[in-house]
């Protein structure tokens, strides 16, 4: 099989596209601080002052927010760059020898130290059988100290010609967790691999999304004030004090029908991240957010078309079915077994 060379190539590149879009994060979060936290009222009355000041928490509870989420990104792109790499290097070796001949079943180990943060896993290769299928399993564990962030197994299962798949189930500190892929790959007798992710599914405990939606009437009323903010600086600096005037007095109602009912979508990496690195081609994830009484939704993935010298990954957007990110509301009606 020869799309052996594909995926090292994506992890090889989202571990860099990761590292700068961390920093990328850091300036936007910054950049969106003056504008937010320092909004002036709207009139001299008790009323605007009591509404600007709600509005300034809500961005400080951002920025703490996205704080934490820095420090987070930064530890994961380490632990992507290291074990994930050998991770998936191990996995495609599977695939490529797939045509070999039958050998023991080889385990290969390593354990990745970053100070109080450890990251260990197992992989076992089964040997590929005449048809071309093949077998892997193995097991992950994270820890930070004491704390066990992460302990989970999979396997996946495929073929040079025919259906392919991953699953992996595992518990965190806040409940079980579970992922799966699949897919199909085709090998000519005289061409390269191709292959495609066409669907899979999410299952985390309640708790994940549950804590997601209490931060999602902060993200999306954010997003309000950013817009209604760059509105304004944008029709004042074009001379327009009538849409500045209009953007600011607006920005109360806009902010509370976000807060209240609006959507937003978070996706991962954001071209704008990406496009100064020169990528051109990557995964992104897409996690929605909502205002306390939006609708839940299901991530969704959109993979691109991505050749290389190896074989091909064809493009493909699929939701991953199962957990559902959106409204508090609606997500805590999901959480006690109601849909919405």
């Amino acid at each position: 099989m020869s799309f052996v060379s594909v995926v090292p190539d994506i992890v090889s590149a989202a571990a860099g596209n990761l590292a700068g879009i961390g920093s990328s994060l850091s300036e936007a979060s910054a950049a969106a601080a003056a504008p937010t936290i320092g909004l002036l009222p709207m009139a001299a009355d008790e009323i605007s002052g009591a509404v600007m000041a709600a509005f300034a928490g809500h961005a400080q509870q951002f920025q703490a927010l996205s704080a934490q989420a820095t420090a987070f990104h930064d530890q994961f792109v380490r632990t992507l760059s290291g074990g994930l790499g050998a991770y998936v290097n191990t996995e495609i070796a599977n695939a490529g020898q797939a045509v070999a001949a039958a050998a023991e079943p080889v385990t290969q180990s390593f354990n990745l130290p970053f100070g109080p943060f450890n990251f260990a896993a197992s992989i076992t290769n089964s040997p590929p059988s005449a048809d071309g299928s093949y077998f892997t399993s193995g097991s992950v564990t994270a820890t930070l100290g004491p704390l066990t962030l992460l302990s989970a197994s999979g396997s996946s299962t495929g073929s040079s010609n025919g259906p392919i798949g991953f699953s992996m189930n595992g518990t965190t500190p806040y409940g079980p967790v579970g992922l799966s892929l699949n897919g199909f790959a085709s090998t000519p007798p005289q061409g390269s691999t191709t292959m495609q992710i066409t669907g899979g599914s999410l299952s985390l405990s309640p708790a994940i999304p549950l804590l997601a939606a209490l931060y999602g009437p902060a993200v999306v009323g954010g997003a309000s004030l950013t817009n209604s903010t760059g509105t304004a600086l944008y029709a004042l600096s074009t001379g327009d004090w009538l849409g500045a005037g209009t953007a600011y007095l607006t920005s109360p109602l806009n902010y509370t029908g976000a807060v209240l009912f609006g959507t937003t979508t978070v996706t991962l990496p954001d071209p704008s991240w990406v496009a100064p690195l020169g990528a051109t081609s990557y995964p992104q994830v897409h996690i929605p957010f909502g205002g306390l009484f939006a609708p839940a939704s299901p991530i969704t993935v959109t993979v691109p078309t991505i050749s290389t010298d190896g074989g091909t990954i064809l493009g493909s957007e699929f939701a991953l079915q199962g957990t559902k990110f959106g409204g508090y509301f609606a997500v805590l009606a999901n959480s006690v077994g109601i849909p919405i």
